[in-house]
């Protein structure tokens, strides 16, 4: 099951990441600082969050546990660009 949402983890995961550093690389280029995109990594990172109560009513608790996991990590990951 886990692998089945992979596809959907990578794409949602990775407009995240890629808004984060778009802003970064903006704000590199233009001597500005940086500012944090809330939207974007807030907006995947309850996507991701909320596919995983559906996956804990389907008896997929392993899944929704590691879901829960990654997307912590994944959001405290792009989170800690900005100090």
């Amino acid at each position: 099951m886990f692998l089945a949402l992979a596809p959907f983890d990578a794409l949602v995961g990775g407009y995240a990441w890629l808004a984060v550093g778009m802003e970064a690389w903006a704000a590199a280029h233009s001597g500005a600082q940086p500012t944090l995109p809330v939207a974007e990594p807030a907006g995947s990172g309850g996507v991701l969050a909320a596919v995983g109560p559906a996956l804990c009513w389907g008896r997929f608790r392993g899944a929704a546990v590691t879901r829960f996991v990654l997307t912590a990590v994944l959001m405290a990951w792009l989170l800690s660009l900005y100090g």
